[in-house]
């Protein structure tokens, strides 16, 4: 089993005259910590804009095209509504998976966007790194 660096793990065993915890014994398993807490406000601030930035556009089509429709300016299919709205919600979706897998998981913030943290993730999720 390769050596992870990732910030969460670390394995322990009982010492078997004092029954207390001690590190790097293998024939328990991996025991998880939580996450630390400067990563989770990482993760916390990049879930909050992937994720609500399409959710607030998919209440803002269900607005805009109520006023557009009730006004008779445009007559807007019901079905484009729902197709536009749900277009919104689904990228909110997928931007609650993208915030928690392209913020850094180390010590340093990384970038903005995060891309180059993505297939880290990923690998470090696997249990390949």
């Amino acid at each position: 089993m390769a050596k992870s660096n990732s910030p969460f793990q670390t394995q322990v065993r009982k010492n078997k005259s004092a029954n207390q915890l001690t590190t790097n014994d293998t024939n328990l398993g991996p025991t998880y910590k939580a996450i630390p807490t400067t990563i989770a406000d990482r993760m916390v601030r990049r879930i909050a804009l992937t994720t609500g930035i399409p959710a607030m556009l998919g209440i803002a089509v269900f607005i805009s095209n109520y006023i557009l429709v009730s006004r008779e300016i445009i007559k807007i299919p019901p079905g484009l509504t729902l197709l536009m709205s749900g277009l919104c919600f689904f990228l909110s979706l997928i931007g609650l998976s993208y915030g928690i897998i392209s913020t850094s998981w180390g010590k340093l913030p990384g970038t903005t966007l995060g891309f180059e943290q993505v297939l880290i993730n990923i690998n470090r999720l696997r249990g390949k790194e």
